[in-house]
């Protein structure tokens, strides 16, 4: 059985260790030897492995301590936002060629200050050191990682750290839908990101029962992201003053048309996937990792 998350198969703090050097180590190589024409993945696959290990760590925060988990989560963290403006400018390159294409009305010379701006962060990027800063910052977190403070875990720390999140990410979905905003939704995607990247790390528990929760919660963060890149997209055109008002205007309805569209398609996947009070969900996971650890006894 090859065990690719954490599981009773195998020592939490052994399979915790494991995950993080094989999340973060190819990020630390990948930055290394990124140049000018791969930099844009490059920056998209370290911030999302950042991401993954920031939910590890939520996961065991119970267990490593507060100081530990708020100095890697921090470090993580700003590493991830040293990449995010040159990330956000290249995403907004891509949305905005998607809603062109979808039929918007392009606004004049925007998409050339949007190329612009992007090909300004790359080179920054690329020139003044932030790449070998956060190479070096997260190598840290790599050797660190493998004495992080984890002994004999049971499903009392993890059901407290996916519990933690489960909630957080069910009372922003509520806020999301009674205040809707481009930020409310932002939170509710970041705690839906945090939800399903731990499912994940527990996914060999129940694959098929875990693996379709899993799936629907990509789902959900894939809409949210989607709704976030278009309000970047608006707020970038808004600041930017692109156009003359009559044809600000209907690009502008046009993105929000789409966001209302990816709202409505998200909130029943996230009544689905939050319909069960913390404490019931955090308890059905809690026996199937029981079920697990008798399993693995008798074997």
């Amino acid at each position: 059985m090859v065990v690719t998350g954490v599981s009773p198969a195998e020592p939490v703090g052994d399979a915790v260790r494991r995950v993080a050097y094989r999340r973060l180590q190819p990020a630390v190589e990948a930055l290394r030897l990124s140049s000018g024409a791969d930099v844009d993945d490059v920056v998209h696959d370290v911030r999302k492995r950042c991401k993954r290990v920031r939910a590890l760590l939520r996961l065991v925060r119970g267990e490593i301590g507060d100081d530990v988990y708020h100095r890697e989560n921090r470090v993580l963290r700003d590493s991830a936002r040293a990449l995010s403006a040159m990330r956000d400018a290249a995403v907004l390159v891509h949305v905005h060629d998607e809603v062109v294409r979808a039929g918007a009305m392009p606004l004049a010379g925007y998409r050339m200050e949007l190329v612009e701006r992007h090909n300004d962060l790359q080179r920054q990027v690329l020139e003044e050191g932030i790449l070998p800063n956060v190479r070096e910052r997260l190598a840290t977190v790599v050797v660190r990682s493998q004495t992080w403070p984890i002994g004999m875990v049971e499903w009392d720390v993890l059901g407290a750290g996916l519990k933690r999140v489960y909630r957080r990410g069910r009372k922003a979905m509520a806020a999301a839908y009674e205040e809707p905003s481009a930020e409310s939704f932002h939170q509710w995607r970041k705690r839906a990101k945090y939800f399903r990247h731990q499912l994940s790390f527990l996914h060999d528990l129940w694959p098929e029962v875990i693996g379709g929760t899993e799936n629907a919660a990509h789902a959900l963060t894939d809409l949210l992201g989607d709704e976030h890149d278009l309000a970047m997209l608006r707020n970038a055109a808004v600041a930017a003053g692109c156009g003359p008002e009559r044809e600000a205007e209907p690009f502008a309805e046009f993105i929000e048309s789409r966001r209302a569209l990816l709202r409505t398609r998200a909130q029943p996947i996230g009544l689905r996937l939050y319909a069960e009070k913390p404490s019931r969900f955090i308890g059905r996971l809690g026996r199937y990792w029981d079920a697990g650890t008798r399993r693995v006894t008798a074997a």
